[in-house]
């Protein structure tokens, strides 16, 4: 319930600050082995891909990241700082791919290890198209539904950050 909440608000919040409900779900959506996002921003692929990256960027976009960390280097550690990180039971790890301005990849533990894929592509206009892949679920219904809703949120949260350079203000 608690990730149905703060989806909500990040869409109302998008709403009002940049005139768009961001990260919006698909009303159809099936269980799948992924959950997949993608939305356009006004910022360029750099910038977003700095404030993926950039630990003292996390912070702004991230409430729940208290201790961020990115190694910028393949094999080296993503992190938000959480104790799941540690004990590897839940939260990013390992970075798989890195590529700058165009795609961040890592690990994510869990009770099976799945992946999670930024991919981020130039607008024309001089934005990005962001598109965000959590794969390599087992089908379990409910791990994935809040899984898509926080990844949603989080998204909105990125949006106002790299759009309007402030934190969205809130924390789910």
């Amino acid at each position: 319930m608690h990730e149905l909440w703060a989806y909500n608000n990040s869409l109302l919040k998008t709403w009002l600050e940049l005139g768009e409900a961001k990260c919006r779900l698909a009303s159809d959506r099936m269980p799948a082995p992924e959950i997949r996002h993608s939305m356009s921003l006004t910022a360029s692929p750099d910038r977003v891909f700095a404030a993926l990256t950039d630990p003292a960027e996390i912070t702004h976009w991230n409430a729940l990241a208290p201790a961020p960390r990115c190694d910028r280097v393949v094999g080296g550690r993503y992190g938000f700082g959480w104790k799941g990180e540690a004990d590897e039971t839940d939260g990013p790890g390992e970075i798989l791919a890195f590529d700058p301005g165009r795609r961040l990849t890592y690990q994510w533990h869990g009770d099976a290890p799945t992946v999670v894929r930024w991919d981020l592509a130039p607008l024309p206009d001089g934005g990005t198209q962001l598109t965000l892949v959590h794969a390599g679920f087992l089908i379990d219904r409910n791990m994935m539904v809040d899984h898509n809703l926080g990844w949603a949120d989080f998204l909105a949260c990125l949006a106002i950050y790299v759009e309007r350079g402030v934190s969205a203000g809130w924390s789910v």
